[in-house]
């Protein structure tokens, strides 16, 4: 997995922790703070990271339909 702006070492935690870009999305992030002992505020950050990397892709994908 590899998200822009999001650090080899804070990826490699998630990822050791079962963690995939859609769970990300659905998971609160109390929990995924508690599984990985990255802070809330950083686990929040990389979601809305994600969020956008996903609709950006969405909306390509939409777009290259047309």
């Amino acid at each position: 997995m590899n998200i822009p702006g999001v650090g080899r070492i804070t990826v490699k935690k998630l990822v050791d922790a079962g963690y995939s870009p859609n769970l990300l999305l659905v998971t609160p992030y109390h929990i995924i703070s508690k599984d990985t002992g990255i802070s809330e505020e950083r686990v929040m950050t990389i979601v809305e990271y994600v969020r956008r990397m996903r609709d950006k892709l969405n909306g390509f994908m939409n777009a290259k339909e047309y």
